[in-house]
């Protein structure tokens, strides 16, 4: 069995049970109680319900949909809020699969289920309910946007420098150095990016910082020559950064 299909029968039990509690939201919300205290009670004639009588489910089929001590019918509302935000929560696993994503999404389905209840009831959405689910929305396309850059760019080190260097190209200097100093943050030294790295420092901070960018560059040109086989590409690139340090060299004494 593949852990995603393991996970759908506890994401099941898990959206019962969070279902029960919604079922208490939509009572208490609107009238302005507390979510907390005191415990589950018949709304007719206010007994404390036990934990046994309280399962998702399973409690309200051995009671016949009744109250234990009065005997009043139970509403249908209780399962069937409880079985479609069951359903909810296997379909947001179905749809986001073992992610990141797969939270703010039960996070948005439970804040929906609990918005339509009392909708349906009151005609009201509560701010207690709408605005974190806002925020958690913003959150969630915050994350989505990073996974999908993940995606694009598995290699965020190079994709930062590049990035920098077209900052860099079009004039956003400052921008670009900033850049730059996070792409410091993502790379191991003695790797490509590093090389690269260097070569984009010296482009962009030539004019601003003349000291720093000939170090990047001496690293750059000292990696060039440390090659046993360099390609055409990589001697050509050889050539002009040793024109460029040769310049630096001469502003920088």
């Amino acid at each position: 069995m593949t852990p995603l299909a393991a996970a759908g029968p506890v994401l099941f039990l898990m959206g019962l049970c969070v279902g029960s509690f919604l079922n208490v939201v939509i009572a208490r919300v609107p009238e302005g109680r507390s979510i907390v205290s005191p415990g589950s009670a018949c709304p007719r004639c206010a007994t404390p319900i036990a934990w046994y009588d309280n399962i998702p489910l399973l409690s309200f089929a051995f009671l016949r949909a009744r109250c234990r001590k009065c005997g009043e019918p139970i509403s249908w509302r209780y399962p069937v809020v409880e079985l479609i935000t069951g359903f909810l929560f296997v379909w947001a696993l179905a749809d986001r699969g073992l992610t990141l994503d797969l939270i703010p999404a039960l996070l948005l389905v439970t804040g929906l289920v609990a918005i339509t209840g009392i909708d349906l009831d009151h005609q009201l959405i509560p701010d207690a309910i709408s605005l974190p689910g806002i925020a958690v929305g913003i959150v969630a396309s915050a994350v989505t946007v990073y996974e999908e850059s993940l995606r694009l760019f598995p290699d965020q080190a190079h994709a930062t420098i590049l990035f920098a260097r077209a900052l860099g190209r079009v004039g956003r200097t400052e921008d670009a150095e900033v850049t730059l100093a996070r792409a410091h943050s993502l790379i191991r030294p003695g790797t490509g990016e590093a090389a690269l790295l260097d070569r984009v420092t010296a482009e962009v901070m030539g004019p601003r910082a003349p000291t720093q960018a000939r170090a990047a560059l001496e690293r750059y040109v000292a990696r060039l020559r440390a090659l046993p086989e360099p390609t055409r590409a990589e001697k050509a690139d050889l050539i002009d950064a040793e024109r460029q340090l040769a310049v630096l060299v001469g502003g920088v004494r």
